[in-house]
């Protein structure tokens, strides 16, 4: 399941069915989801071949994520970059 914002996204096909429903341009639905189309064709590129497409691997962004967090709590006047 992939991840926006912390929040899990439902599965292509559950949001490809949200968007018909919606009657939505990709574009549009992308802009409102924050995600690329870029990301979007690729997740429906690996749907119409069958596949589960996750996210990247990042194991150093997973590693340090608990960390950051805590410190961005700790210290909430600093900025992104500080933190």
């Amino acid at each position: 399941m992939a991840q926006k914002g912390g929040r899990p996204l439902p599965g292509f096909a559950e949001l490809e069915e949200i968007r018909k429903e919606a009657e939505t341009e990709v574009v549009r639905f992308c802009e409102r989801l924050g995600i690329l189309r870029s990301t979007w064709y690729y997740w429906r590129a690996g749907h119409v071949r069958g596949e589960e497409v996750a996210r990247w691997p990042a194991p150093v962004v997973d590693e340090i994520e608990a960390v950051v967090s805590d410190v961005a709590e700790k210290y909430p006047a600093w900025g992104h970059r500080k933190v």
